[in-house]
């Protein structure tokens, strides 16, 4: 008998160090997590407090739709026609942040007019109604000729000057975007549109015409 208490005793202080132990694991695992939480969200924010961005609003360099020209087709037998636009404007990073994950930027376009998903002949080509934000995201492999409109997707023509780190956004420096093949059912760009851009920390900038 006193043999198996000596046993029982012993099973219950292995217990209680078991216990102990994953109980202390526990609580430094748990003070490593909120520690390295609260460092990555000051480390956000001071990455917010260096970042800004501006959609320039100078009249030499107001975003506008370009290079629109009326395209048509048939359907059925009959003739539907469509104003083909390229959205085009300027970003210029006026902090101090380089801005480089530009696949982790997002732009959004909401125009006041229809917008067709294509030139009209397809299933997929549906309209978008009109001021309703399209979400864009951005394509490396069109950098140079600018996004499309039907993709979803947007990139840009060129950065200015580009001379500290190639292909990417330094402080100071200037990126032109563009977004083709905006398929308005109107023969018009539209009379109104808004252009909101996101960088990947979060700091945002606004241009409505």
């Amino acid at each position: 008998m006193a043999g198996a208490e000596i046993i029982a005793s012993g099973i219950g202080i292995l217990c209680l160090i078991i216990f102990g132990y994953v109980l202390v694991g526990g609580i430094l695992s748990t003070t490593e997590n909120t520690a390295s939480a609260q460092n990555d969200y000051v480390l956000m924010k001071e990455s917010q407090r260096e970042t800004a961005i501006k959609i320039p609003d100078s009249p030499s360099e107001e975003p506008q739709f370009i290079n629109c020209g009326i395209e048509s087709w048939m359907l059925e037998s009959v003739q539907y026609y469509c104003e083909n636009c390229s959205l085009t404007f300027n970003i210029t990073n006026t902090g101090t942040e380089m801005l480089g994950n530009f696949d982790q930027m997002d732009v959004i376009v909401t125009a006041s007019d229809v917008i067709l998903k294509g030139p009209g002949f397809l299933p997929s080509d549906g309209p978008t109604p009109a001021d309703t934000p399209i979400h864009f995201k951005f394509d490396p492999s069109t950098v140079g000729s600018g996004g499309s409109e039907p993709s979803g997707n947007w990139s840009y023509v060129q950065i200015s000057p580009d001379t500290i780190h190639p292909g990417m956004l330094d402080a100071g420096e200037k990126i032109k975007v563009q977004i083709n093949n905006f398929y308005f059912l109107n023969l018009n760009p539209p009379a109104s549109f808004t252009i909101e851009v996101v960088t990947p920390n979060g700091v945002t900038d606004t241009y409505s015409e």
